[in-house]
């Protein structure tokens, strides 16, 4: 059964798409240097003023860092902002600057010999990335240099900026397969020998083990260990981030696994827990480049309490 989603009234989603498209039209049209700057305004002008979304990230940030003081936490989230608005001028303008000829400007990749050797073995591969760097980019940039990648995403709430997005995401053939039909579409493409991208970092609800994630349980999405044990593939992680403004590092890590002997749901959970743990070791070396507005904390594990929420002791980002 497909998963229904709310969504806002049709005018509205029309509204919102047509501010969309006015904003990226104008921004495209400027040099990349103007177009950076303007973005940049936006983004602090919506950091004002849309105070539910600071505030939520302003919460994830002291939680995940306990000891930062207020001032700090608040900077810290409008550099998040200012993260965001250069993420957008890139993807804006990727497909006028990105080119097989090109890309190596843009993108330092490291260990791609994972992707040739799950690639050579003939059953695909899994990637799991978190929200860091600029993962729209990056992707885009990795298919331009010839990997298979076939990305799982959740569909925007407004249709028409889903499907305004996706334009974008599959213009170097990349295929989008929405979340909510992942099991039907994996299995499918691992046969055929592809990688499938899967970002692990968000809140999988009720569906999910809950794993530690910067000292709070967090609801984890486990199909990507259910699966890479079922058809026997590699389950690969990369490290993005940002090094400067239209330049990018990506760092494939080698495939994790479960200890020998271990099987079934303790396997799961082991692979869960560890990509989890990765991937918050990636986002504490940039934390300013993660995506810290959604809620990844929303779903609380049965009994727990508010107070159960506040975090552990962790090491502070840099401010």
């Amino acid at each position: 059964m497909p998963h229904k989603r709310r969504r806002a009234p049709t005018w509205i989603a029309l509204l919102q798409y047509a501010a969309v498209r006015f904003v990226t039209t104008t921004m495209e049209a400027m040099p990349v240097a103007v177009a950076r700057r303007a973005a940049r305004a936006i983004a602090w002008l919506v950091a004002t003023v849309d105070a539910k979304h600071r505030r939520a990230a302003e919460r994830n940030v002291a939680a995940s860092f306990p000891g930062l003081p207020t001032a700090a936490c608040e900077a810290f989230v409008r550099r998040v902002y200012a993260h965001l608005a250069d993420m957008l001028v890139e993807i804006l303008f990727a497909p006028r600057l990105l080119r097989r000829s090109t890309v190596g400007r843009y993108l330092k990749g490291h260990g791609l010999e994972h992707f040739d050797r799950a690639l050579q073995a003939g059953k695909g591969a899994l990637l799991i990335i978190g929200h860091q760097g600029n993962w729209e980019f990056i992707g885009y940039s990795v298919m331009l240099m010839g990997y298979p990648m076939h990305a799982i995403a959740r569909p925007l709430d407004n249709p028409y900026l889903d499907r305004y997005l996706n334009r974008f995401r599959t213009g170097t053939g990349q295929a989008i397969i929405s979340k909510y039909d992942v099991l039907h579409q994996m299995g499918e493409l691992l046969r055929r020998n592809k990688i499938v991208i899967f970002l692990a970092d968000q809140d999988a609800r009720r569906h999910g083990f809950f794993v530690p994630f910067f000292g709070r349980p967090a609801s984890t999405f486990k199909a990507p260990a259910v699966m890479a044990l079922r058809h026997g593939v590699p389950l690969l992680m990369a490290d993005l981030y940002r090094t400067g403004f239209l330049r990018h590092e990506g760092v494939v890590h080698p495939p994790l696994e479960a200890p020998p002997g271990l099987k079934g749901e303790a396997a799961v959970r082991h692979l869960v827990g560890a990509y989890t743990a990765r991937l918050e070791g990636f986002i504490r070396r940039h934390p300013e480049q993660y995506l810290w507005l959604h809620r990844r904390w929303k779903t609380r594990p049965p009994g727990e309490t508010g107070a159960g929420a506040a975090g552990a002791p962790g090491a502070g980002p840099a401010v």
